[in-house]
């Protein structure tokens, strides 16, 4: 029974037999692993090699015993002795506590925190390209690992594992009946085994496209009769070809002694492929021209003016975009995220949009910052004011006209007069964002509500403008962080009189300007008639939350069309039903037309 006892412990642990007299000391030194984790020397950190492997031992192992055979030789040395390898790699020996005989052990899930902690302490993440190796219990430590945090997987390439019981080792159900190490309960065949069925569920549940490439080793000897790990188990998450390792056990798999040994060239030549790849990080533009040391994007459709960018990362690992702040805040740039990625081999699209309020600018200009070259600035080309003028008037026509025709229909003006006064308003909002959708106007549903605040602002409607703004921040709370929505929102807040509805996070923000009457603010409704909204004016003014802005839309009109002694009546009677800065404004220029025509 004691033979037979040291014998399971032997295989676990990974010794030699070197004698029945020493073989319980042998047990104990293999077990003691006193070596720490880190880095295999040479090692310059000035001078980082293009990749790093990363060699994690099974349980009962040491962190480089595992890997050095009878005669010295380590694993580590003979990789880099690889051709076209050795030069281009440099290799850690990560290590955990895994005990026979007293307490302390690590499960695989502790052994897997300990792992990550030192592969962002040691800096190992700052390799683009990281390679790891694992024996037996060490390769189930790596998938944990990289189960739990996948957007590593973006810099592993490659894992090797040598031995590693996928769907568990009845030599484990044997040894856990001796040993009270808790690792070894969770190495016991699969149908008994909880843990082994929720790392499946974990691995298998990582998009493929994010998994690494798994190549597995599998033993073709017994040690002292027992198959630690069988074929089935020791290649079931493997893709590709699994290599079956001749005249090599679970001990002797990862202790060769010459650069040919199969487990040394099966690593070596997988490393060449992968270091043959280029995994380096990078950005195409693919619609912005170079003109200079600038790029240049022309903005397109004179209704529209939405237009994408495509950034295109042709690597293999995860690309970190940065887009500055536009010079101008009549561009809008979605996605907002600073930074946003774009991972290997995937497109992402930069959507520019404009907002037409203010004074007219031919070229935005903003910093973008992409992988492996310095920081450039795209200029953003507007088309002239003309197109402008036309996107804004055909908008605001449309939504004009499919208010008038909803509140002249008997039934929707009847609803709309059911809706409690103070909620009216928002018919008008919602139905011109369903126009907007029509007419194709706004990227997203967020952008769309900022361009109907828009439309709302040039139609001196802004508390409804307000209303929108709320929309926008509900659908993207993100979007108080672009510089376009935030000026808006100022400009929407100033002229009706309210505070700005975005709560901002990252300072104060600029404040409005004192705000001034600009005929440009009424240009959408200039080449409107009278009789054009005469039933539309009169429907509004008809339903207590829309009178208001029913009786702005009439001066409006009036004034545009020289009336300003019936135009200056209206806005009297806007005052009389609420003041704001933008009502009294325009009762003042219609008011002040009106004298200097005395």
């Amino acid at each position: 029974m004691r033979t037979w006892l040291v014998v399971v412990l032997m295989i676990l642990v990974g010794t030699g037999c070197n004698g029945a007299h020493s073989q319980i000391e042998e047990v104990r030194q293999a077990a003691n692993n006193t070596e720490r984790s880190g880095w295999v020397l040479p090692y310059d950190k000035a001078a980082r090699k293009p990749a790093a492997i990363v060699f994690v031992h099974g349980i009962f192992g040491t962190t480089r015993g595992t890997w050095t055979a009878a005669d010295g030789k380590t694993f580590f040395n003979l990789i880099r002795q690889y051709p076209e390898v050795g030069d281009k790699v440099d290799i850690y020996a990560f290590g955990y506590t895994s005990e026979v005989f007293k307490g302390g052990s690590f499960t695989i899930q502790e052994a897997a925190k300990k792992f990550s902690l030192f592969m962002e302490e040691e800096g190992v993440w700052e390799y683009d390209t990281v390679v790891l190796v694992g024996h037996s219990m060490g390769g189930l430590v790596i998938m944990t690992a990289l189960s739990v945090q996948p957007e590593w997987t973006e810099r592993v390439p490659l894992v090797v594992m040598y031995g590693t019981p996928q769907e568990g080792s009845q030599l484990a159900s044997i040894g856990k009946q001796i040993l009270k190490n808790p690792a070894l309960k969770q190495m016991v065949p699969r149908n008994a085994n909880e843990f082994i069925n929720s790392l499946d569920y974990a691995w298998t549940n990582l998009p493929k496209n994010k998994r690494p490439e798994l190549v597995c080793a599998y033993e073709k000897t017994t040690v002292y009769g027992f198959e630690v790990v069988s074929q089935s188990s020791g290649t079931r998450y493997c893709t590709g070809v699994s290599h079956g390792m001749e005249q090599r056990n679970h001990i002797t798999i990862t202790k060769p002694t010459h650069v040919d040994d199969y487990p040394v060239r099966l690593l070596g030549n997988k490393l060449k492929e992968v270091l043959g790849t280029d995994r380096k990080a990078r950005i195409e533009t693919l619609d912005f021209t170079p003109e200079g040391d600038r790029l240049v994007f022309k903005m397109r459709d004179p209704i529209k003016l939405r237009n994408t960018a495509r950034l295109f990362n042709p690597g293999a690992l995860r690309a970190r975009v940065v887009v500055g702040k536009p010079s101008s805040d009549k561009l809008l740039i979605t996605p907002v995220d600073d930074p946003m990625f774009v991972d290997g081999g995937d497109t992402e699209e930069l959507v520019l949009e404009l907002l037409v309020r203010g004074e007219w600018v031919d070229k935005v200009e903003f910093e973008l910052d992409t992988p492996g070259r310095p920081d450039r600035i795209v200029q953003v080309q507007i088309p002239s004011p003309p197109a402008l003028e036309q996107r804004a008037a055909f908008i605001q026509t449309e939504i004009l006209s499919d208010l008038d025709k909803a509140l002249a229909l008997p039934d929707i003006k009847a609803r709309v007069l059911a809706i409690p006064e103070e909620y009216q308003p928002l018919f008008v909002v919602e139905l011109a964002e369903r126009t907007l959708k029509r007419l194709d106007v706004g990227a997203t549903q967020a952008s769309r509500w900022v361009y109907v605040a828009e439309a709302m602002t040039n139609q001196s409607w802004s508390t409804y403008a307000d209303r929108a703004l709320l929309k926008a921040k509900q659908e993207s709370p993100d979007l108080v962080r672009s510089s376009a929505v935030r000026s808006l929102s100022e400009a929407v807040a100033a002229k009706a009189g309210t505070e700005s509805v975005f709560v901002l996070t990252d300072g104060p923000g600029p404040r409005p300007s004192p705000i001034k009457y600009d005929l440009q603010d009424s240009w959408p409704t200039r080449d409107v008639r009278v009789a054009d909204t005469a039933n539309l004016t009169r429907n509004m003014q008809s339903i207590p939350g829309l009178k208001r802005a029913g009786l702005t839309l009439e001066g409006n009109v009036l004034l545009n069309a020289g009336q300003q002694e019936n135009a200056e009546r209206i806005y009297r009677s806007v005052l009389d039903l609420r003041v704001t800065p933008e009502a009294e404004v325009k009762w003042r220029v219609a008011r002040g037309q009106l004298e200097k025509e005395g």
